[in-house]
């Protein structure tokens, strides 16, 4: 997917607003690839099974899986920035890596909640597709939960303070997912 982005937009002397396009509106999709699936990667009953009876409580496997998945999609999106600096881009690397990682999170995030819930990982990457692109049409774009405020040259000059609050409702997503699996497990009498 991270080749893809590569080979449309290249990587050679990029300036800010193009590396902001590449990072926030097409490398993102990373989030959906690696966080949305990790509540529930294995559809089949049968696995389902086997995972529910290992020693490991099912939530602290999910618990690591999420982590992992955040971790992997930051490690990706700052090699990304990384390769478009030692290019020849002209950008902040740190910040433009947190800004795309900040909308590849709220993204999978909000595929994670929606898989969690619904029990379904389809239900979950169409969801989050939808809000991906409502997000993009129904956000002002000088509001502080535009996903896409870098390629809109609104987090000019070191200001990220719209990442920060994205990343937020990233958490408060996985969070609540979390939280309402939980209590449902407990209802249905499967939690350890």
């Amino acid at each position: 997917m991270l080749v893809a982005v590569v080979a449309v937009t290249g990587v050679s002397y990029l300036d800010s607003h193009t590396v902001a396009v590449a990072l926030e509106r097409f490398a993102a999709w990373i989030g959906l690839v690696l966080i949305a699936p990790a509540y529930m990667p294995e559809e089949h009953g049968g696995i389902q099974e086997v995972i529910a009876a290992r020693r490991w409580p099912f939530h602290a496997i999910i618990l690591i899986r999420i982590v992992l998945s955040v971790l992997a999609c930051f490690t990706l999106m700052l090699a990304l920035a990384c390769i478009m600096h030692v290019a020849g881009g002209d950008f902040d690397v740190a910040g433009y890596a947190f800004g795309g990682f900040a909308t590849a999170f709220l993204l999978g995030a909000f595929g994670f909640m929606a898989a969690g819930l619904s029990r379904n990982t389809i239900a979950g990457l169409l969801l989050s597709v939808a809000c991906f692109y409502a997000s993009a049409k129904a956000i002002p774009a000088g509001s502080i939960a535009f996903p896409f405020s870098l390629s809109a040259h609104i987090g000019e000059d070191g200001r990220y303070d719209s990442k920060y609050f994205i990343v937020l409702i990233g958490c408060l997503f996985v969070c609540a997912t979390f939280a309402v699996r939980i209590a449902d497990d407990k209802k249905r009498g499967m939690a350890r």
